[in-house]
């Protein structure tokens, strides 16, 4: 009886990291390093999701991966926009604001992102407004807010 109930334990434990484990590579995150990237989105209208695709080493793989995602049934490469394009350490920022806007801007009564082929003269326009309105010391005080944990560490020095 002991055996079993430790059984039952152990393929609860293994079910759950599975799970744990699969949710953290399925999940996307923040964009963190260049390369070459692309714009995907799943659901469409009001339940539209956008992420990143990448980093790819070069142009060729990164369409490579791309015309993959056409009709695979997950999420589908954006039609507008530069396809594939390369992400320069300077504009991470920028493209983690606007994939982080589109997501809430296309919530119910929200828009449709639409980016010309100059990814980048939007970039630069985006990196341009995160210094003008101090985004960074804003997520900072927000940060420290919201975590009880940190805010309490930060009262204490």
């Amino acid at each position: 009886m002991k055996k079993r109930f430790m059984n039952k334990r152990l393929m609860i434990a293994a079910t759950l990291l599975a799970t744990g484990l699969a949710n953290s590579i399925m999940a996307a995150g923040p964009v963190t390093s260049p390369g070459w990237y692309y714009t995907t989105v799943t659901g469409s209208g009001s339940s539209a999701h956008y992420d990143d695709r990448g980093p790819f080493a070069g142009p060729t793989e990164c369409n490579a991966a791309r015309s993959t995602d056409f009709g695979d049934g997950g999420a589908m490469p954006v039609t507008w926009g530069p396809g594939c394009f390369e992400l320069f350490a300077n504009d991470i920022p920028a493209y983690n604001e606007l994939l982080e806007h589109w997501n809430l801007a296309t919530a119910p009564g929200g828009g449709t992102p639409a980016i010309g082929d100059d990814i980048h003269q939007v970039f630069t326009a985006v990196n341009i407004l995160i210094e003008q309105h101090a985004i960074r010391d804003y997520r900072k005080s927000l940060n420290i807010t919201s975590n009880i944990k940190e805010r309490r560490d930060d009262e204490r020095r």
